[in-house]
């Protein structure tokens, strides 16, 4: 921003002349300087974010602690090298980040806006007139500045495709009744990305199944066995679009129960007269049960 003090002479309309000194400020609404700070260049999967920043500096604006008033910025890009004052650029709002020395820093995510696979070119725009004109930073590795395309030129972002991530083989699992099984689950995958699980299949009245982190639980129902396969489905997600699937059968072998008698209360009966009375039991496996008897006393009999 400038000022410039201008000598004027006024004709009054009279026959004489005078001549007398006006103080005039003009402003030259123009940015002193801005740049594309950093980063130079950057590659991330389609979809992620990815922050750059710009810096301006104004006069009488920006050197103040905290951010200058009138200011207008945006980080944009473009899928070609091109000047950033044409129409080819998509631009977004920049927020203010903080002091630089006598400098304002504003910064934005263009990553999350670019959904196609490609290379792509960003600078910043910044406007102290309402978006009346505009001026573009540029990258260079001494601090940047007007963008011109040569020293100070576009950064330069690569944007890649997923990679699915990988489940480990799990495999036909058995166990046996009324105990608790556990899986450990593992996957790997290219991008690095943060992996969770999912899981279907199994029922409360035959095999229940949860996971916390990588631990699948497999939980029989009580007294359940079946020689019929149980298949459940393990998803893994990388949480960017990647997923690897599983599916694998589970069999509960049997453990034999044993047979529970059912209560017997104290009986009475006459002296001389025969008491009889019958016992009986349950068996959840449905075998066949045999009675033997000890201890009897005198007198007693037991029959099968």
């Amino acid at each position: 921003m400038k000022k410039a003090l201008i000598l004027l002479t006024i004709s009054l309309g009279f026959a004489s002349t005078d001549t007398t000194s006006i103080s005039l400020t003009i402003t030259d609404n123009t940015i002193d300087w801005t740049n594309l700070q950093y980063p130079e260049s950057g590659t991330i999967e389609v979809g992620s974010g990815f922050t750059a920043y710009g810096q301006i500096y104004e006069s009488g604006v920006t050197d103040a602690t905290g951010q200058g008033s009138g200011i207008t910025t945006w980080i944009g890009f473009a899928s070609s090298n091109s000047d950033p004052s044409g129409t080819d650029w998509t631009w977004v709002t920049a927020s203010y980040n903080s002091d630089s020395g006598n400098n304002d820093e504003y910064m934005a995510d263009i990553g999350t806006g670019i959904t196609t696979i490609g290379t792509y070119y960003y600078a910043s725009r910044f406007s102290i007139d309402g978006g009346v004109t505009y001026v573009y930073g540029g990258y260079s590795s001494g601090g940047g500045g007007f963008w011109d395309g040569s020293t100070y030129v576009s950064g330069t972002l690569t944007i890649t495709g997923n990679t699915a991530p990988v489940l480990a083989t799990i495999g036909s699992q058995t166990m046996t009744e009324d105990v608790v099984s556990t899986l450990t689950l593992s996957a790997t995958d290219a991008d690095n990305d943060a992996l969770t699980y999912t899981v279907s299949g199994g029922s409360s009245e035959t095999v229940s199944v949860s996971i916390s982190g990588t631990t699948l639980t497999l939980t029989a129902a009580s007294n359940y066995n079946t020689t019929t396969a149980i298949a459940f489905t393990v998803t893994v997600s990388d949480g960017n679009g990647g997923t690897d699937t599983e599916t694998f059968n589970v069999t509960v072998t049997a453990v034999n129960d044993a047979p529970v008698i059912a209560s017997l209360s104290d009986q009475t009966g006459l002296e001389g007269t025969e008491l009889t009375f019958s016992i009986t039991a349950a068996d959840v496996d449905g075998d066949a049960l045999t009675w033997t008897s000890a201890n009897l006393p005198t007198g007693a009999a037991f029959t099968d």
